[in-house]
């Protein structure tokens, strides 16, 4: 039997929110009432709703595709889900039993089709606010010809990440094709993936007494006598400014990829160099930098493979380089290389806001300063696969709000290493960002022909 619905908050706070949300749950249902993780409230707050454009040749059967659109909501907990604020400030996610998406159908003659899908995106992500407490989920077919079509879906980052994104696409697929029959509702063209409210309900299980939680313990010894490391505008050139239009996304920094050594991975010798790139910036030897981590192998149920969730988190990684003259960056590798393998461990089990509280005297709304997230390359066939429609391109759009942060996406490919910076003008003016990711490619290629090289000998 598994966990009881409604149990993760009091009986007070789940009448408050059902009352809030009549409406919603007199035309679907409530489900279940959830704490959203910490990683889903930074999508919330920080990111605006994702957009898919996916670009399709062939003829479309509209009411298949609508059929499909509403199989994968059906099937899929998470895109049935609503997210409000709590009158107290905090976050719930609300788990609606029905929902019947709809597929709005545009047709467009004389624009080219690009075009009314840039602009239709833009405004789909950005007129509606991701705690509206309404379905966020939206899909629009633009149509320019029988044959020139485009499939537009919004979502939240709060429902997907990008090990789960594909299983949205490869779902509809698969309700579109086996949908002969013409069925309209969609209701029974998939069967029920395992819900992601249990992935919740499975991290929650040491929270009731968390001294004597070993992921508590783990990370009071690991975090004691550490402070969060922040950068300021003045260590960047920067306004100061927080307005979400003064955002700075660089342009990807290329070049080759590492040479990785003693079984030491690519992500961990760019953590060391991001590191050390990190202390030279903030002129401190014991600096904390933000990991984003998959976490479906340390909260694992059955089924797991086929839900759509975001199985996030951002954990501290502590790197202390007090030793410089006695450490080599191969030593600093593999230290980094075995404190990852512990965090992995915990990786789910709390949030920051959580390991702030019980683990350290940092302020309450302590946020990380600078985060590193390891990305694959997208390779292999678009899995939007339908019948008889060939999948051009899939793009997604979001717009991102880091006024006090620091993001490095790292995409390690075959042969080719890329970096991303993304902050804001509040932090950093945009040549400053992309210098930093000119000396992050430019170090990790450097340190790793040369890993024995001692930590005062290196200038990132």
């Amino acid at each position: 039997m598994g966990p009881k619905p409604f149990s993760l908050y009091s009986p007070d706070t789940a009448r408050l929110v059902r009352k809030e949300l009549t409406h919603l749950e007199a035309h679907h249902g409530i489900l279940d009432i959830l704490p959203t993780t910490a990683t889903q409230n930074f999508f919330l707050t920080q990111w605006s709703l994702t957009g898919y454009c996916c670009m399709l040749h062939g003829s479309i059967d509209v009411n298949r595709l609508q059929a499909a659109c509403r199989a994968v909501v059906h099937r899929h907990s998470i895109l049935r889900t609503v997210f409000t604020r709590l009158s107290e400030g905090g976050f719930v996610q609300v788990i609606l039993k029905t929902a019947e998406p709809t597929l709005e159908h545009r047709l467009v003659i004389d624009e080219r089709l690009e075009d009314v899908c840039a602009s239709t995106v833009e405004k789909m992500i950005t007129e509606t606010a991701p705690t509206i407490g309404q379905p966020l989920v939206r899909f629009m077919l633009v149509s320019r010809s029988d044959k020139e079509h485009a499939l537009l879906i919004r979502i939240s980052h709060a429902q997907y990440d990008g090990n789960t994104s594909p299983i949205l696409f490869r779902d509809i697929s698969a309700a579109y094709n086996s949908n002969q029959n013409d069925c309209c509702s969609g209701m029974n063209l998939l069967p029920a993936a395992a819900p992601f409210q249990r992935y919740l309900y499975a991290r929650n299980k040491n929270r009731a007494f968390p001294d004597d939680d070993p992921a508590i313990q783990f990370w009071r010894q690991n975090l004691q006598g550490a402070s969060m490391t922040t950068l300021t505008p003045a260590l960047g050139n920067g306004t100061g400014n927080s307005e979400p239009e003064t955002r700075i996304i660089t342009t990807p920094v290329s070049g080759s990829l590492p040479t990785v050594f003693d079984n030491i991975t690519v992500p961990t010798l760019l953590n060391a160099a991001c590191s050390l790139l990190l202390a030279d910036v903030v002129g401190k030897n014991d600096v904390i930098l933000g990991n984003v981590m998959d976490t479906r192998g340390a909260v694992a149920f059955p089924g797991i493979e086929n839900t759509l969730g975001p199985f996030l988190n951002i954990n501290p990684l502590r790197v202390r380089l007090e030793g410089r003259g006695s450490t080599t960056f191969a030593a600093l590798c593999h230290s980094l290389s075995e404190q990852y393998a512990q965090v992995t461990r915990h990786a789910a089990a709390w949030d920051l806001p959580d390991i702030v509280e019980h683990c350290t005297d940092w302020p309450a709304d302590t946020q990380m300063g600078c985060i590193i997230n390891h990305l694959r390359p997208e390779t292999g066939p678009l899995p939007l696969a339908l019948d008889g429609v060939a999948c051009m391109s899939l793009e997604k759009s979001v717009q991102l709000h880091l006024p006090p942060q620091l993001l490095f996406r790292c995409i390690a490919g075959r042969d080719r290493l890329e970096v991303q910076v993304l902050t804001s003008a509040a932090l950093m003016d945009r040549a400053s960002a992309t210098r930093l990711a000119e000396r992050l490619v430019a170090a990790a290629l450097a340190l790793s022909e040369a890993p024995g090289t001692l930590l005062a000998d290196i200038r990132v």
